[in-house]
């Protein structure tokens, strides 16, 4: 598991709709209590216009790259242990 920082340009983000981890660091003091939490984000899309729109947190959060401070690939994950 690697994690880049969300502002990397050698290691960007993926913007395709793909899910990634984000650990979360507002820089509103009316989020902090969110800071250093881990979320499953993926990227809203671009406007026809081109505007960047931004993450999907969770229903109701959408925000841009200065709220996360570190993502990674879900890829990276192991898979979960088999239960039964």
């Amino acid at each position: 598991m690697t994690w880049h920082r969300i502002d990397d340009p050698e290691n960007p983000p993926p913007k395709d709709g793909r899910r990634i981890i984000a650990i979360a660091d507002p820089k509103d003091e009316r989020w902090d209590y969110l800071a250093g939490r881990w979320f499953v984000i993926h990227h809203m899309g671009f406007t026809p216009s081109g505007l960047d729109m931004g993450w999907a947190a969770f229903p109701g959060l959408g925000v841009g790259n200065d709220f996360f401070s570190y993502w990674c690939s879900l890829d990276a994950l192991p898979p979960p242990p088999v239960t039964q």
